[in-house]
């Protein structure tokens, strides 16, 4: 949800551009780091809490990017990715996040 929802003024391009480096040059190769050494962000064997929240935020980076190379930049985040998308909420929620997307045409 972008800001003009909360009565405040669009992003900049400035602000966008500088969003989406923090995540894809400094979060994200962090995280895919994490992720080389075991399956989940905290615990090796089972998704937590910490799994959730960060994947509702990467995951809805990744649909409104759409960014080119990501499964080979990426490629421990992308089987997490996965691995979280097969639990059922998670995906009903991916599902209709895609909905809103296509509807509203957010890019």
């Amino acid at each position: 949800m972008g800001p003009k929802a909360f009565d405040h003024e669009n992003y900049t391009g400035e602000e966008i551009e500088a969003a989406k480096s923090a995540l894809f040059e400094d979060i994200l190769p962090r995280v895919n780091i994490m992720l080389s050494k075991q399956k989940f962000l905290i615990s090796s064997n089972e998704p937590t809490v910490v799994d959730i929240i960060f994947y509702n935020e990467i995951s809805t980076a990744i649909m409104l990017t759409n960014p080119k190379g990501f499964k080979k930049t990426f490629p421990n985040i992308e089987v997490w990715l996965t691995l979280m998308g097969e639990i059922a909420e998670l995906g009903e929620m991916d599902d209709n996040l895609l909905h809103v997307i296509e509807k509203y045409k957010l890019e």
